[in-house]
């Protein structure tokens, strides 16, 4: 096990979350590497900063890494509402997948079925320290608007709507692959 820390370089706490993977390891013992990544502005701050980091990524995943990633329910409604806003298709309203390949080895997200609500609880019950990235908070970033000033209220009204988004995503992934093996066995028969 060792730990990947990306440094976008694009705030003031950019180096003091840097010093927190560096404490949380050493206190682990695990092996850390930090990487930093430059970030070009573009069309959009997020994705590129996106790409930046999974290039990152793939750079550091020999042949059967597995990257584990904390992303987790919440994260997954919020990917999905952002591509649906997109006028997405089936594919993209499947959301994050659980696991995919990444560079020479593979990305796993063990975490994509569990509310953030009950990671923090695990976490506190189990007297975890974290640190909370402050631009989290800014919602003039589309992903924090979505998290902030749709997600919530629709909480409110639908407690249990992380749920039936996640189930929704899966229902799309489900159709989206079954729609690629017909396609390919529809090719195949053409080919024959």
């Amino acid at each position: 096990v060792s730990a990947l820390h990306i440094n976008h370089q694009l705030q003031a706490a950019a180096r003091d979350m840097a010093d927190q993977s560096r404490l949380a390891c050493n206190r682990l013992g695990v092996p850390l590497t930090q990487v930093s990544v430059d970030v070009d502005a573009g069309k959009s701050l997020e994705n590129e900063a996106r790409k930046a980091r999974y290039r990152a990524f793939e750079q550091h995943l020999g042949p059967g890494d597995c990257l584990l990633m904390a992303h987790h329910a919440d994260d997954q409604a919020e990917t999905v509402l952002f591509r649906l806003v997109r006028g997405t298709g089936v594919r993209g309203l499947a959301g994050m997948p659980q696991s995919r390949p990444l560079g020479a080895g593979r990305l796993c997200r063990p975490l994509l079925g569990m509310p953030r609500s009950e990671i923090e609880g695990l976490a506190r019950q189990w007297a975890l320290q974290w640190f909370d990235d402050p631009t989290n908070e800014e919602t003039g970033y589309d992903r924090n608007y979505l998290r902030h000033q749709v997600l919530v209220p629709l909480t409110h009204r639908w407690p249990g709507v992380i749920g039936s988004i996640g189930r929704a995503s899966r229902q799309c992934d489900e159709a989206s692959q079954l729609t690629a093996r017909l396609a390919a066995l529809q090719r195949r028969d053409i080919e024959d």
